[in-house]
Parts: C-alpha cells; sequence; structure tokens
C-alpha cells in the first residue's frame, strides 16, 4: 500500500542525505511493513489566526519502503503513535 505524507524540510533533508532512516507518525493509517511512504516536502507556518498550519509542497518528494514498525505501548511510544524504520527508493525534485 502507499501512502503520501507531509514532510518538514528539516526532516526531508536528512531523509535525503540517509542520516534519518526513521520516521515517527501518528498510526491512523493501519501502516504495514512492505508499505511505499511518499514524503512530500511541506513548507509552511503556523498562522495563529486561522489556529493551523499554511504552506505549500516544494515538488520535491521521496519514496520510501517501510522495513519495520514498533506501534504503540512498547517502549514509551504513545499507543497512537508508531516508528517506522525506512529505507529509500526514489528521488524527485523539481
Amino acid at each position: 500500500m502507499e501512502h503520501e505524507l507531509k514532510t518538514w524540510p528539516m526532516f526531508f533533508n536528512e531523509t535525503l542525505k540517509g542520516t534519518k532512516r526513521f520516521e515517527v507518525r501518528r498510526y491512523d493509517r493501519n501502516f504495514k511493513v512492505g508499505d511505499t511512504l511518499i514524503l512530500k516536502e511541506y513548507d509552511g507556518k503556523y498562522d495563529k489566526e486561522a489556529r493551523a498550519i499554511k504552506g505549500e509542497y516544494t515538488g520535491r518528494q521521496t519514496t520510501v519502503h517501510v522495513d519495520y514498525i514498533m506501534t504503540g505501548y512498547n517502549w514509551g511510544i504513545r499507543h497512537d503513535f508508531c516508528v517506522m524504520s525506512i529505507s529509500m527508493r526514489d528521488i524527485t525534485t523539481p
């Protein structure tokens, strides 16, 4: 299964460099080992008036493979979050 996810520039860049080989996400999409994550770089700021993050996609994205998942209640991870070990598959830049 494929999942498209927003990713902040600082985390996106570390993933591209290969120093960030994990994703911490809310476990609301039934992520599974073997899934593909399409990480889309999103640059935004918190808008106090709108009480929301406003920004835009930069056009850069990378595709990663989910190799391992640790779900909530394990080792201090909240029950509604997971940590996924990932490996790089593809990079797209504008």
